[in-house]
């Protein structure tokens, strides 16, 4: 379904909120588009204005949120197409994370569906992953079946053992962890398996959920050609025909433990890497990230192989109160690294950020990115350093 603008305004004040208070509470945090919810907060200029404007690529999005016998969330993934609405990204997210966001009010995504439904479900993931949602599906065992139905048989590294959904079926079978080849119904009980008793625990259900999505990820192959190659879907069953039409590929978001002070109350929930997340959403969908901190909203260009040093690069930014909202890391090598900024009132506040990349050198634009404040295209000297 997809959210009306009263929804997504009052989604998106929610998001600020929400996600200045994670920035706030979580400092010492560590690790790829048309409706912008990213307004910038530099002025302008004369010589800026006349650069032509250049929009960030439409990668829709969708949540799809399963649940287990007893009607409880039992698994979070977001979908994203990319530009040109063939194949993309499927990034499962840990059912158990925290977004309350303090260590007296930890909440789980399991108890806000528990308690909200799918709407507060919505604005909770959107908060956690700073992204947009454009299209949701909630599915019981019964219709994840169905939805896995034309990519069976499923070849997945179960981490852990999956009790069956059907206990009182005397022919049902617990899954055992090792690999597996599953039809669509076991596959579907690997999704729909109440969470927090699973034979490994959350963290087990959450790596078999993964698992699901890698194998999913690899019998979608090459694609199944639907023919709708370049139109945004209006609803999620065109979206996911265009998800499968191309290649797509799997990553789950890292998480912390919160334990101790950290979760006083022992509530059962993982935290959220933030700058993993960033560095995920960042890069697939940019278009569709959120820039809901005071600082600038920045891009950051960095040649492969160099992710571990992006994703650093991002926990710093986002220390100083800085938003990433775009991440290109095909870039081609340079050594030095260059800032990129339209606005030249802007140029002060990006040279607060030399305790990061040390001496910033200043180039001129060509283009003015939609939704942008400034470029920084990491120099192969600073990243080798920031990945030590």
């Amino acid at each position: 379904m997809s959210a009306i603008a009263e929804r997504r305004r009052r989604r998106t004040v929610a998001m600020s909120v929400v996600t200045a208070l994670v920035v706030l509470s979580m400092p010492l945090l560590g690790y790829v588009g048309a409706r912008a919810l990213l307004d910038s907060t530099g002025g302008t200029d004369a010589q800026a204005d006349n650069l032509p404007v250049q929009p960030l690529p439409p990668t829709p999005t969708a949540l799809y949120l399963t649940t287990d016998p007893t009607g409880a969330l039992s698994s979070v993934t977001v979908f994203v197409l990319k530009p040109t609405m063939l194949g993309g990204s499927i990034v499962p997210v840990a059912v158990n994370a925290d977004v309350g966001f303090a260590p007296e009010a930890r909440r789980s995504l399991q108890q806000v569906y528990a308690d909200g439904g799918v709407d507060a479900t919505v604005l909770a993931v959107e908060s956690l992953t700073l992204v947009t949602i454009n299209h949701v599906e909630v599915a019981d065992e019964s219709s994840v079946a169905g939805f896995l139905l034309p990519f069976v048989p499923l070849t997945v590294d179960l981490v852990a053992d999956v009790a069956t959904a059907s206990p009182d079926d005397p022919n049902a079978q617990p899954l055992t962890a090792g690999t597996a080849v599953l039809d669509a119904n076991a596959a579907a009980q690997v999704l729909t398996e109440p969470a927090a008793s699973s034979a490994g625990g959350q963290n087990g259900h959450r790596a078999n959920a993964e698992a699901l999505w890698a194998a999913l990820s690899a019998a979608v192959g090459e694609g199944r050609p639907t023919g709708a190659a370049g139109a945004v879907p209006t609803n999620f069953t065109e979206f996911t025909a265009a998800l499968f039409g191309g290649p797509t590929a799997s990553r789950g978001l890292a998480v912390l433990p919160l334990e101790g002070d950290e979760n006083p109350d022992g509530v059962d929930v993982v935290q959220v890497d933030r700058a993993d997340a960033v560095f995920v959403f960042a890069s697939i969908a940019p278009a569709s990230m959120s820039g809901p901190s005071t600082g600038l909203l920045f891009r950051l260009e960095a040649p492969p192989g160099y992710d571990a040093a992006v994703k650093a690069t991002i926990e710093k930014l986002l220390f100083v109160q800085a938003n990433v909202v775009a991440v290109d890391t095909n870039a081609a090598p340079r050594a030095d690294t260059v800032f990129l900024v339209p606005d030249d009132v802007n140029r002060d506040e990006a040279m607060q950020t030399n305790g990061i990349f040390g001496s910033v050198v200043f180039e001129d634009p060509t283009v003015r990115i939609d939704g942008v404040d400034l470029t920084v295209v990491l120099g192969t000297d600073y990243l080798a350093k920031a990945s030590s």
